[in-house]
Parts: C-alpha cells; sequence; structure tokens
C-alpha cells in the first residue's frame, strides 16, 4: 500500500482528509473516504496476468489433472498459480506437460511435478497456450510469433493443441484479440533445402508479405536469410516469418485462413504453421478490468 500512503498524504496536505491520518492504523480506518482510497489503489494494482491465470485455474484445472504447459507470459503466470495451490494444498495430485523449455523450468521453480510429453498414449485433460493474435468470431488463433525470451515450440505446441488434449485453452491480452488475423504468420519448414522451400512459399504471398527466415534473437544485422545466425528447432527445423502488412493474402487476393494453411502445408518442405484454426474451446482474457473467460465455436475458420 505504498501507493496508497503517498496518495493520502497528497490528500492530507490538500486538507482534504485533513482528521483521516491519525486513524490510519486504527479500527476508525475501516469507514470513509480514507478506507476509499485505498481500495482504489487495490484495485488499481491488480495484475492483469496474475488475474488471467487465477481464473484460468479456476475454470479449467482440477485435484488430478494432468496439464500441459504451454508458452509465453500469460502461461508463466499459469504454472506459477498451479505452483502456489499445490504448495497451499489448494490443489492436490495435479502434474504438468511441458511443451517447451521455457514451461519445464518454469515448472521445476514453481514445484509442479512434470511428465514426460513423450510418453506412450499421453493425453492431457486441458493444454493452453500464449496467444499472439486471436480472431474471436473464426476461433482462429496465432501462436509462435515472439521469439523472446526463448523461441517457440511450435511443433510440441501444436500437438499438444490439436492431437493430446482433451480440451485447448488459449490465454490472451485484449490488444491481441483482432477482427482478422494478419501481420506475422510463423512457418516451420525442413532445414534441408530450405531454400528452395523458402522459394515456393514467397510464390504464394510475393507482393503481399515478405518472406524472412527467423535468426537467434541478438543476432547482429538480421536479414531475409536469418543472418550469420538462423534459429534451428530442437528437433532441427528453421522458421520461416512471413510477413504481411495487413491481413492474410494467397496469389495477392484475400484469402480464408485454412486455405492459406492448406496451400503452405502442400509445398515440400513445410512442416507446419503458428495457426490454430477451430481447436481452442475457450479463451481467457487478460483483461485489466477483470479476466474473463470467451466461450470459442470449434471448426469456425471462414474468412
Amino acid at each position: 500500500l505504498v501507493i496508497c500512503d503517498v496518495a493520502l498524504d497528497i490528500m492530507l496536505a490538500s486538507g482534504s482528509l485533513r482528521h483521516a491520518r491519525p486513524h490510519l492504523h486504527g479500527a476508525a480506518w475501516t469507514h470513509g473516504p480514507c478506507r476509499r482510497a485505498a481500495v482504489a489503489c487495490r484495485a488499481g494494482a491488480v495484475d492483469p496476468k496474475k488475474d488471467c491465470a487465477r481464473l484460468f485455474v479456476d475454470e479449467f484445472v482440477r485435484n488430478g489433472s494432468l496439464v500441459g504447459l504451454g508458452t509465453g507470459s500469460l502461461s508463466v503466470k499459469v504454472i506459477e498459480e498451479i505452483g502456489q495451490r499445490l504448495a497451499k494444498r489448494q490443489l492436490e495430485g495435479v502434474r504438468g506437460v511441458a511443451t517447451g523449455l521455457v514451461a519445464a523450468t518454469e515448472a521445476a521453480f514453481h514445484g509442479v511435478p512434470l511428465v514426460p510429453e513423450n510418453s506412450e498414449g499421453l493425453r492431457v485433460d486441458v493444454a493452453f497456450e500464449t496467444a499472439d493474435q486471436l480472431d474471436v468470431a473464426r476461433s482462429a488463433a496465432i501462436i509462435g510469433v515472439k521469439g523472446e525470451p526463448q523461441q517457440p515450440a511450435l511443433l510440441r505446441s501444436l500437438a499438444m493443441a490439436q492431437t493430446q488434449a482433451d480440451k485447448f485453452v488459449l490465454l490472451v491480452e485484449p490488444k491481441d484479440m483482432v477482427p482478422q488475423l494478419g501481420g506475422v504468420l510463423p512457418v516451420l519448414i525442413e532445414s534441408e533445402g530450405w531454400e528452395e522451400c523458402a522459394e515456393e512459399v514467397d510464390d504464394l504471398v510475393i507482393g503481399d508479405a515478405e518472406v524472412w527466415r527467423r535468426a537467434v534473437p541478438g543476432t547482429p544485422n538480421p536479414n531475409p536469410r536469418g543472418g550469420d545466425n538462423p534459429y534451428t528447432s530442437p528437433e532441427g527445423h528453421h522458421l520461416l516469418d512471413l510477413k504481411f502488412e495487413g491481413g492474410f493474402k494467397l496469389f495477392g487476393e484475400d484469402t480464408e485462413y485454412a486455405a492459406l494453411e492448406d496451400a503452405l502445408l502442400d509445398i515440400e518442405g513445410v512442416v507446419a504453421t503458428g495457426m490454430l484454426l477451430g481447436v481452442a474451446s475457450a479463451a481467457v482474457v487478460a483483461d485489466p478490468s477483470g479476466a474473463r473467460v470467451v466461450q470459442l465455436a470449434t471448426a469456425q475458420v471462414e474468412l
């Protein structure tokens, strides 16, 4: 409440709370304008990301749940929240399956037991991932755009969302909720013969998007070829970033999300894209006015 005390000192100096300060630590402070000032300060200090994490765990995690742990700043908060509840015995028997090194590291730090992600017949009760963009109306999202603090484990995240989770939930900030997906689309490709693959990808979007091979963060003078230090995934793949000026296009025309994804996946060497189409059943929004759950209809991906 340091900020609150500062605010109260200003109010005292102005005379608006002339007689309030002597009662700050007594019963007389439980009502009146001084109390209201402190409550307002508390409300203003709520961390939307933390609030989002609490709501996700309240709604989707139960005792004994096996949870797919995603990446990104919102996902880190969820892992922290699960760990805290396990430590306080507010949850019991919850285990996690990490989709990447960052998630595994956070889980270990916060005391969330892990199950190997390559366990035979693995099914998780619920999985989550931070969305870089979300088109709520079409249940479509993009993941894998951000390369820091670590490059995305795109292949494992997609496998978790599409085939291993009974329920998949996106975590998103309000600024990333959009009427139409666009901007950067990550495309995972084989490293062998990557140039030919990249050229074919470029032919699909020529004039509408630049195609850059992603570099490791901090690489000096990055360029479309990835500079001196192109990123290679643990599985040996490269990432192409398709940088559209606005919404996605195909051969110069506006296109449905699924049509663009299908055209990309038809190219030899393309492994996956960062689009999630009709997979998530809900999204938890880290709204500063209060976290909220948005239900998503599956398989609604038309442009």
